[in-house]
């Protein structure tokens, strides 16, 4: 659809440049997608607590469906390239055996140099390196693999899908057997030949695959680390804490060179001994907390360097039982010292690994140092205690277990409930040391993550360092109920966490001094079954519209246009997805959590049955750039006789009207919530965010690959206007960074809002992303409107110039708004961020009524190339 540039037939089009520029500059470029003050924050330390046992040195570990059809096969030992025996084969299929060569895996070098001070590079199969880092080299042409046939195609081995020929298999006998069977290494292609040689030095070994995966999430970090291991604790390879940013610039020469100490020391470590977890993460708590006995002291900066909010993360690595004697901490988990234990943290047994994370959780680390650490979504005390709003410093345990999974699947439902949880009573060398990991991590406030082959160890590291990145900041925007604080004053904070980017809503009483007191409710548990979260709420029966180009819409299956339907279908690979799947995804946007990966929900719909979506802390998304904005009687200062009904009648007749809170939301919402009760009225999901890109779109909420970006993210803005005979009260919302687009939605009775309340979408060729607010205006030509400017980057269709939109509230003119032009900005082959560009926008206008008649006449704004313009709309 064209919409055509206007002049004013009623009103005046002339524009004036009250200040400006003769400097052309550049446009804004791409849009962020997510908070820019997150990146400034006091670095973490990060201690990497790695499993140096016997068994790291061994070339197999079975699979899970391995562990199953075959369990009295040895899940040990060393590769034989000569097999006889059956277990010998099968551990050269890697259905069987994960440590095996995959084909269908690419294996590149660790990163770092070896021993020589050579950089770590691909190799040869005619001369492959034993050990990476102490050199000597191995051929490797009579080498064979043998294939393993998924013939239920359910990626889990069975029996009988990896060869086991008889006799003893040599090369000459893998060449008989044919290529659908056994494939040996000489006949690859070459770039085949050089993946089988960097697996066979890179990765065959339990202990290679930990430093491949080790040395990757070190090269690329920013974070201050270190390494110890279970057996060397704070001795041999080992080393402290230090900056290790070698990437930010400039250069810093002396974190560049801790880095490569970093990296030299975590590949040049052997394994043997035995597996003394609980002493190895003891050894991290009492590095910490600076009561180890030897030379390392504790990484904990001073306040002057931010110590005070520095937060601690300890990461243990294992890929087996945990033995080998421990005590002197007892049952910490249920000793109910403080706020943190009990509950679903407790068991009825002490010196656990679980004990020992809840200790330095729950123990000040630092206590000279003011407790100012920030409070993340997992951090939550029982019972709730709204005075903790910072923490003390405390150290937070990640378990990554390597090949192995315990009696358990899953964590307890909730953090905040009062219910105990079964966990096993731990015995050594047992399964239930795997569930003491998962265990320490939840008593830790960490995570635990369990990989079942190289590649996932790998991702799992990855994703606990992005995990623990992602920790490092919150913030919030606050509101009031009141001009004046007076008694039932309340103040609402939105706030945001970045780990997995949840939400909340929280209101506080203020007392008459200004005092902030206790909290009066949350949105995401303001009760047993009203809040977004709490354990009885009910997804399916929340008020949530939409728009559907034409008119007010349910968020039903239904009622979506095709284009939304389409969004929803869209897969991560660029596939479309079948209905049964974008209905399942559209119920996640609606708040069903029982698709999500981790998910202890039966996920049905139709015949979509896949725990494939993202894992969400929360059913609120983050509130990052939108204040929340309270509305509750109308005041106005409009006299009677600005239109023909008084104004004065409809605030008496709307005096106790309900206070509601609205906010937007980046889960794609933007929410109506009870000021009083925070239980959500009603949600808002513009249609403007509907895509099919693979990094947008309602349907990458969804995608377990999420990295953040914005969806309703502008603060919306109210004011009572008089349309179609009676006064209303309109809210005007937007995307800001999330999209082109704007909203109008009736909101006089907010307690009865429903899909006929919605007014209005508007999008444009020459709207950017609308980061400038839109504000309730009566023109002088008698008409109610929205007055906004255009925002940045209106490419591809626009122009590039900075303009001001007007929009009559009912609707009249959506298809065909008033636009008054600066004809200020140029944009190259439709690309604002083509180098060739000058594209401009224009920023939020503040409206000036010169005469007192209660119209707007002057508009004022400013725009990317640093002009401030008046708009004269008398």
């Amino acid at each position: 659809m064209s919409h055509p540039r206007h002049t004013l037939t009623v009103l005046t089009s002339c524009l004036v440049l009250l200040t400006g520029s003769t400097a052309t500059l550049a446009a804004p470029g791409t849009i962020a997608q997510s908070p820019l003050f997150l990146s400034a924050h006091v670095q973490p330390n990060i201690l990497f607590m790695v499993d140096d046992s016997g068994s790291m040195d061994w070339e197999v570990l079975k699979s899970s469906g391995a562990r199953t059809a075959h369990p009295s096969y040895p899940d040990s030992g060393n590769l034989d390239f000569t097999p006889d025996s059956t277990a010998e084969k099968l551990e050269l299929c890697h259905g069987y055996n994960v440590l095996a060569y995959n084909p269908n895996r690419t294996y590149t070098p660790w990163i770092g140099k070896d021993s020589m001070g050579k950089v770590f590079k691909d190799q040869t199969i005619y001369s492959a390196r034993y050990n990476p880092y102490t050199g000597g080299t191995i051929s490797l042409k009579n080498h064979f693999y043998f294939v393993w046939n998924d013939a239920d195609g359910d990626g889990e081995y069975d029996n009988g899908e990896c060869p086991k020929p008889s006799g003893t298999i040599k090369l000459s006998q893998c060449v008989k057997l044919g290529t659908s069977k056994c494939v040996p290494v000489e006949s690859l292609p070459p770039a085949q030949q050089t993946n089988y040689a960097n697996w066979y030095s890179y990765y065959r070994k339990r202990e290679y695959v930990a430093k491949r995966a080790l040395t990757q999430v070190v090269s690329k970090s920013t974070a201050r680390m270190g390494v110890s291991f279970i057996n060397h604790r704070g001795t041999g390879y080992s080393i402290p804490v230090k900056d290790v940013d070698d990437i930010s610039t400039p250069i810093d020469p002396i974190a560049r060179a801790n880095k490569n100490q970093l990296l030299d020391r975590i590949t040049k470590y052997d394994s043997s001994g035995y597996t003394p977890l609980r002493k190895g993460l003891d050894f991290a708590g009492r590095y910490y907390s600076n009561k180890y006995s030897g030379t390392w002291k504790t990484p904990i900066l001073p306040a002057s360097k931010g110590g005070e909010c520095q937060q601690n993360f300890t990461i243990l690595m294992s890929d087996g039982f945990w033995n080998g004697s421990f005590s002197g901490l007892g049952n910490t988990d249920k000793d109910g010292s403080g706020p943190w234990d009990g509950y679903s943290y407790a068991d009825s047994w002490s010196d656990t690994l679980a004990d020992i994370a809840m200790h330095y959780y729950e123990t000040d680390l630092a206590p000279k140092l003011n407790n100012k650490v920030p409070m993340t979504a997992v951090d939550v005390p029982i019972p709730a205690d709204s005075s903790i709003t910072t923490m003390h410093q405390h150290m937070v345990t990640f378990a990554v277990a390597f090949g192995l999974n315990g009696q358990l699947s899953s964590n307890p439902p909730s953090r905040t409930s009062k219910s105990s949880f079964p966990w096993p009573k731990p015995s050594k060398n047992t399964l239930t040391t795997v569930d003491d990991m998962r265990h320490a991590a939840w008593n830790g406030r960490g995570e635990y993550l369990s990989a079942a082959d190289p590649q996932e160890l790998i991702t799992s590291l990855e994703d606990a360092i992005a995990e623990i990145e992602s920790r490092t900041a919150t913030s919030s925007a606050v509101t009031f109920n009141s001009t004046s604080l007076q008694a039932g004053a309340l103040v609402f904070q939105a706030v945001f966490n970045s780990s997995k980017w949840s939400g909340d809503l929280i209101a506080k009483h203020v007392d008459s001094k200004g005092n902030i007191g206790a909290e009066a409710w949350r949105a995401t548990t303001a009760g047993t079954a009203t809040g977004l979260d709490d354990p009885g709420f009910s997804w399916s029966t929340r008020k949530v519209y939409s728009w559907n180009g034409s008119k007010g819409i349910t968020f039903d299956w239904t009622n979506l246009t095709s284009d939304q339907k389409e969004d929803l279908a869209m897969n991560p690979d660029g596939t479309l997805a079948s209905q049964d799947t974008a209905k399942a995804r559209m119920r996640y946007i609606l708040g069903d959590r029982s698709c999500e990966k981790s998910s202890s929900e039966t996920c049905s719909v139709g015949t979509f049955n896949k725990k494939i979506f993202r894992d969400r802390d929360s059913r609120l998304g983050d509130i990052v750039h939108s204040s929340p904005y309270y509305v509750g009687a109308p005041n106005s200062p409009y006299p009677d006789n600005i239109e023909p009904a008084p104004y004065s009648t409809f605030v008496k007749d709307n005096k106790s009207r309900t206070g509601i809170i609205y906010v937007g939301s980046n889960d794609g919402m933007l929410h109506a919530f009870n000021a009083r009760t925070g239980v959500e009225l009603f949600g808002y999901i513009p249609k403007s965010l509907s895509s099919t890109s693979a990094n947008a779109g309602l349907h990458y909420l969804t995608d377990p690959t999420y990295e953040h970006r914005y969806y309703v993210d502008l603060s919306p803005r109210v004011g009572d206007a008089y349309l179609n005979g009676k006064w209303r009260t309109i809210l005007l919302g937007g995307l800001r960074g999330g999209g082109k687009g704007l909203f109008a939605l009736d909101i006089t009775d907010p307690t009865t809002f429903d899909e006929t309340d919605v007014l209005w979408e508007f999008t444009h060729n020459d709207l950017g992303y609308t980061f400038s607010e839109a504000f309730v205006v009566k023109l002088n030509n008698g008409k109610w409107a929205a007055v906004f400017g255009n925002g940045y980057n209106n490419d591809p269709n626009g122009d590039g110039t900075a303009k001001l939109f007007i929009v009559y509230l009912d609707g009249s003119n959506v298809d065909d708004p008033i636009i008054l032009d600066t004809e200020a900005g140029n944009i190259s082959a439709a690309n604002c961020n083509n180098p060739s560009s000058d594209c401009n926008g224009l920023s939020s206008p503040a409206l000036a009524d010169l005469n007192g008649d209660s119209t707007v006449d002057r508009a004022y704004a400013g725009d990317l190339h640093g002009n401030l313009w008046a708009f004269d709309l008398s």
